[in-house]
């Protein structure tokens, strides 16, 4: 199964190494990251690449 991650630039909370770790878990199907530079762990959704990605992302997935 396709898997969007869309990783918070400035997260606190997450490391980017935790971030990156968990995309190079998935062995058996393709990982598609987004890096929103600048954007906090509980502020990400706010900023418009977010649902940007998002949509691209399912736009691109067959059968949706």
């Amino acid at each position: 199964v396709p898997t969007l991650l869309v990783v918070a630039g400035a997260d606190r909370l997450i490391a980017r190494e935790r971030s990156d770790a968990l995309a190079a878990a998935f062995t058996a199907a393709p990982v598609r990251t987004v890096l929103i530079e600048g954007a906090g762990h509980n502020e990400i959704d706010s900023r418009p690449q977010y649902l940007e990605s998002i949509a691209e992302f399912l736009g691109a997935a067959p059968g949706v």
